[in-house]
Parts: C-alpha cells; structure tokens; sequence
C-alpha cells in the first residue's frame, strides 16, 4: 500500500485540488453552504498527504510527460505552499462573506493551489513551464475578482506581465532544448557543469527573465504592487508569500543547474537584486496604501533572497551561507506576509479602505491584531531575536566572505552593493515601523472615530485562531526549518564549513544594528518629517509625495506599446491579418469542405415520445415533437462543434509543426 501510495501521491498533490475545484464548483452552484467546507476540507487533505512525503521524500513520480520529483527543499516548500492555502481559505470563509462570484473564486483558488505544488515538485522545464503557465492565468482570475476599474487595470498588468514572462521563458526553453537536447534538470546540470555555450547562455538568461517577472524582480516588477493592492487580502497573501517563490524556484534552477561556474550571469544577477531590493524598499517608504507599502516590501525581500542567489555563484563550494539564508528567508518571508496580510485583510475587511490615514489608530486597543502584526514586523525587520534576523545575517555574512577573497575594484564595488544591502533593511525598519505606529499607536484625527474603532470587533474565533496559528509558526521557522536538506536542490557541492556562524556575535549584530540606525533615522527624520503634513484641518496625516510620473510602466511600458498602435503597425497588422482570413477560408472551403446538414427527423425518437403521449394519454403528439425538436438542436450543434473542432484541431497541428520547425533551425 506504501507502495503504491509512494508511485502515486505527487500526481495525487498536484491534481486532487484541481479537481475538486471542479466538483466543488458545480456543487456549490446547488449547494452553497458546501463550498467553504468542501474547499477547506480539501486544502486539509492535501497537507495530510503532504506531511506524509515530508517524511518519505525523495519521491519522484512521471504522469504523461510531466516529471514530479521531491527532495528535502521541495518538500518543505510543499508544506508550506499547502498549510498558507488552508490558512487562507479558513481566512476567506469571513472575509469573502460579502462578496459575489465566490464559487467561482473558490474554483480558481483551488486550481492555483494545484498548478503551484506542479510547479515546486517539477523536475524538467516543460513541467515547470507548463504549471507556471497555469498558475499564472487561474490566479490572474484571483487578482481581477472584484472587477472594479481599478482591479481591471491592475490585472490587466498582470496578466501582460505574465504573458510576456511566459513568451520569454518559452523562447529560453526552444535554445535550451535546441543546444543541449534535454529539458531535465539533471541533465541540463551534467551538460552545463563544465562550461556553456552562447545559445545556453542567451537561454539561461531568457530563464531568468521570465522566471524573474513572476518573482517581482526589475524591471517587471511593475505588476507587484497593483495586483496586491487590488486582490483579495487572503489572494495578496499568496501572490506575495509563496506565487514570487515560484519564481525564485525557477531562479535557483539558472543558478545552480545552468550558471553554476558563470560568474558573469552572478554579476547580472546581483545588480538586479540591488535594485531589486533598494527600489522595493523606496516604493515602500512614500506609499500610504497599506497592502501596497507590504507588496512593495516583497519586492524589496525577493531582491535580498536573489542577492543569496547570486552568492552562491560567487562562492560555489563554499558558499553554505549563501545557500541556507536564501532557502530560509524565502520560508521566513512567505510565513510573515501570510500574517501581515491576513491582519491586512482583517483590517479592510472593516474598514473598507486601504488609506492608512483611515486606518489610523484602527489597532490600539486590538491587542491580539496588536501582537501578531508586530512579530511580523519584528521579523521583516530583521531584529535581532526575531526570525527574518537569522536569515538576513546568514545572507549579509555571506557577502562579507565573498569580500573576503576579493581586492582592488571588485572589493570597493562589493562593498557598495553591502552597503546597498544594509541600507535596503534600515528601509524595511523605517516603512514597517510607519505602519505599525499609525495603525497600532497614534490616535486618529477624528475621535468619535476613534472611539468607534476602539469599540469595535474585528474577528470572528475561525479567523483569530487562524492568525495566531499562523503566527506561531512563523515565529518556529528558524528552530524547525532544516537547511541541510535543501542543500541537494541547489545542486552545489559544499565543503565542509570551517568555521560556524555565531549570530549574536559582534560581527554579526553589528550589521543589524546599522540597518536600525538607518531606518530610525529614516523614521524619525524623513518620515515623521517630509511624509507627514497638515492638512486643511490643520490635522497631520501622511501623504505620498512619490511623482505619478515616475513610474517604470508610465515612462517606457506603455509608450513601447502605444508604438504599437501607430497606422503604420496596424496596417502592416491589418494585412497579415486579412492574409490569416484568407488562409482559413481555402481551410474551410477546400480542405475541410464544410456543408449545411440537412435534417430530416428522427423516426424512432418520434415512435418513443408517441408510446410516451400513448401512457399519458396525449393525442397531440406532445412529447413525440418535443423529443425531435430537442434532438434536431442536439444534432446542429454537434456538427457545429464537430467542424469547429475539426478546424481548431487543424490550426493547432499547423501551430505544433511550425514550432518543431523553428526549434530544429535554431
């Protein structure tokens, strides 16, 4: 029985939920007390199997041309990918009480749960491409939920975030497949260890592009902050926590299968991870929409988790720390942005603004909201004692040992990227400290408001006991997480460590407390200062002066795309269209030789609704004609059907041919 469950239980985690999603759908469409309880129920016995693989791991399972496998690193990804989906789906019973559309938000929410443990257990690009894809579109559906203007504009972002990351990692694929002849993480690793050639490169990094968009990384970091601000809180919660980790999965895979021994792509890599995680932190100091200034703070920490990345590269053999603070703070971060937006969540859920001057003072006397969303804080901030600290160090040591084999230029060039490092987590301090003061502390300015909040219940026991479970294990993650069993994944062989980390050493607090030196600063003096104005009732609230201009998809996304538009792009469009019209009329003309059917009726279905009238004792031929009217509108829309099918199925064969063809030139 062990057997077979071990042959069967990866495809069992990646499909179950997608069906269900199904089942559920149509259930709740006649029965929607049920939906809630058959979507948790579902999220429950998913992890119920996954603590099963957690402890039999490695597995590996093949399922048509899918190929699954679980080490120590999936494993524990897996388990946290399914515990944040039912604690988010135990969130979303009171906080989607008013919504419409929910069955289809549930049916969406399971089958982005499923297409994401495809994606964390695959074992070959084309998997990996295939259930990034998927992710990609259920969970645009997610984002756009609501389909208010705003939300529109938002997803649609997205979605062309997500198009074009998919098109981008497609094209890596076709040179990769071309140049090595496989697709299979293993192999992609024995043929790359010894060197690469120039189409791998390119391909490597089209990956990294294409996997870097979805992650949050510059420049198609564009979609983060709209798509969290827009989305339901307990969606924000896992387009932030773990839908980025999916890309920075595929990352590790450039990193330790392809570039290995590049230490060019680690430059590239490190400098993106830089502006990454400076231009995250930035975006969240001005901003004064609360779940908007946390997405911003998951772009900044996925530019720390690449900064990891890139070390890794940089060190190779030695580079253990480099491994076990990527691997750690990526579980760190997707745990506390689990909490920080289910207190985000419960807080709109209330309120019905994100407007962190509404919020003012919301918490004060919330004391359970109180603790949970300053545990997070604590630990985004990296303070020592606190998870996100261990984690941080282990990646700020990392580049310090770096530092150690370099001189000249590259030693003063790394020390800018350090500091850099630093400064981005002083940041992280100044932007977490604004939220927690504003919600939590000060007063707001209207105070029979004020009172009101004060009085007011925030939680049902179903979310409080989510939130504090959630928390509690967040705040375990540096005690229970095993690092040494992620090491395998990453693919590079360590040496054994000469010497251990003492992370309450000097060297180590010392970077800590420069990064809190910063950030008060930043509070006290920029913040409490410039962002923080009288208005015209001579009352202080916080305002964001960051220019509308200045932004990245304002400035060069859309004028690339409205070249587009010109006449001349749309004529040379037109033609090639009118060129494609042309072509599927011959299709249909000459090669498919579509004809109108003509139906006669239908004798014996005529016989049988007479035996029918007979019983009933109809002498009308009631049920005769209304049997051969239902079958004559079966019989036209079956040979509708059958042609369109006929004629998509010729397309999509022309379609698969034509890129064999470019893949064999290239």
């Amino acid at each position: 029985v062990l057997f077979n469950m071990k042959s069967y239980v990866l495809i069992f985690l990646v499909f179950f939920p997608m069906i269900m999603g199904i089942i559920n759908y149509f259930i709740s469409k006649k029965q929607p007390r049920y939906r809630e309880i058959i979507a948790i129920l579902t999220s429950v016995i998913e992890l119920g199997f996954m603590i099963y693989v957690m402890f039999t791991y490695p597995i590996s399972n093949n399922f048509l041309y899918f190929n699954f496998k679980v080490d120590g690193f999936r494993s524990i990804y897996g388990f946290i990918t399914i515990f944040m989906w039912m604690a988010t789906l135990l969130f979303s019973k009171q906080y989607m009480q008013h919504y419409e559309n929910k069955d289809r938000y549930y049916l969406f929410y399971l089958l982005t749960l499923g297409a994401t443990v495809g994606v964390f257990f695959s074992d070959s690009l084309w998997t990996t491409f295939t259930f990034f894809e998927m992710m990609s579109l259920t969970s645009f559906v997610l984002v756009i939920h609501d389909e208010k203007k705003e939300t529109i504009s938002a997803a649609m972002t997205y979605l062309a975030i997500a198009i074009i990351s998919g098109m981008i990692l497609l094209m890596g694929m076709f040179l990769l497949q071309s140049e090595l002849g496989t697709l299979s993480f293993n192999q992609i690793s024995l043929l790359c260890k010894d060197g690469i050639s120039t189409t791998t490169y390119i391909g490597g990094i089209l990956l990294l592009l294409g996997f870097g968009a979805k992650a949050g990384m510059f420049p198609f970091h564009i979609w983060l902050p709209k798509a969290h601000a827009v989305a339901p809180a307990p969606a924000s919660a896992l387009l932030s926590g773990i839908l980025t980790k999916t890309g920075v999965f595929g990352i590790i895979i450039c990193c330790g299968y392809i570039f290995s021994s590049e230490k060019s792509f680690a430059i590239i890599l490190f400098v993106l991870a830089l502006i990454t995680m400076l231009l995250g932190a930035i975006l969240a100091v001005f901003s004064v929409n609360f779940k908007r200034t946390l997405a911003c703070s998951s772009m900044s920490q996925i530019g720390f988790i690449l900064s990891g990345l890139a070390m890794l590269i940089f060190l190779n053999s030695e580079a253990r720390f480099a491994i076990d603070g990527s691997f750690m703070h990526m579980a760190n971060h997707s745990m506390i942005k689990l909490v920080l937006f289910i207190v985000a969540g419960i807080i709109y859920m209330n309120l019905h603004s994100l407007d962190i001057n509404k919020m003012q003072g919301y918490g004060r006397k919330k004391i359970l909201l109180m603790v949970c969303f300053a545990l997070g804080s604590l630990s985004i901030m990296c303070i020592p004692g606190f998870t996100g600290y261990y984690s941080k160090t282990l990646l700020h040591e990392a580049i310090v040992e770096y530092g150690h084999l370099l001189s000249g230029t590259a030693l003063t060039l790394l020390k800018v990227g350090e500091y850099v490092f630093l400064f981005s987590g002083g940041l992280t301090i100044a932007y977490m400290l604004k939220l927690f003061v504003c919600v939590f502390i000060e007063k707001n300015n209207d105070l029979a408001l004020q009172e009101k909040y004060d009085k007011q219940k925030s939680m049902n026991p179903l979310t409080a006991i989510t939130l504090v479970v959630s928390t509690i294990l967040m705040c375990l993650v540096p005690y229970v997480l095993n690092t040494e069993s992620a090491h395998e994944f990453f693919n590079i062989h360590l040496h054994e460590s000469e010497h251990a980390i003492h992370f309450y050493g000097w060297e180590c607090l010392k970077g800590a407390l420069i990064s809190l030196a910063i950030g008060l600063i930043v509070y006290f003096g920029f913040i409490r200062l410039v962002l923080k104005k009288k208005n015209q009732n001579n009352q202080k609230e916080y305002i964001n002066v960051w220019p509308e201009w200045l932004d990245i998809e304002k400035m060069i996304y859309r004028p690339v795309l409205f070249v587009w538009k010109t006449p001349v792009f749309r004529f040379v469009f037109k033609a090639i269209s009118e060129v494609l019209d042309i072509i599927i009329y011959l299709f249909r003309r000459y090669i498919l030789r579509q004809y109108k059917y003509k139906f006669e009726g239908a004798p014996f279905l005529f016989k049988f609704g007479r035996v029918i009238d007979k019983i009933k004792g109809n002498d009308s031929n009631y049920y005769a004609n209304r049997l051969v009217s239902r079958y004559r509108i079966v019989k036209n829309v079956g040979d509708t059907l059958n042609a369109t099918f006929a004629f998509d199925f010729l397309m999509a064969c022309i379609g698969v041919v034509t890129i064999l063809l470019v893949a064999v030139l290239l």
